[in-house]
């Protein structure tokens, strides 16, 4: 699965726990893009990490939306391979 954000909160209907109960129970690997322009601690950017990271994905960050290609390119091999 992959889940392109900026990490902002929007009103979701599913609260973080809820979210990370749900993947844990169905083993689904995540793949996650922030849009925010920096792959640096930003807290927004928290959770997409700490979900790739529990759902045996990867996290990437983009600067320019001209960069998303290339990220969910790269993203899509690392799946192919089974990374």
């Amino acid at each position: 699965m992959f889940v392109i954000s900026d990490g902002g909160e929007n009103s979701s209907r599913y609260t973080e726990g809820e979210i990370r109960e749900s993947l844990a129970q169905t083993r689904a690997r995540v793949y996650t893009v922030a849009t925010t322009g920096s792959e640096s601690g930003a807290p927004e950017l928290a959770f997409l990490r700490r979900l790739a990271d529990e759902a045996r994905g990867r996290f990437a960050a983009v600067d320019r939306s001209s960069d998303l290609a290339t990220v969910v390119r790269e993203l899509s091999m690392a799946i192919s391979t089974g990374q």
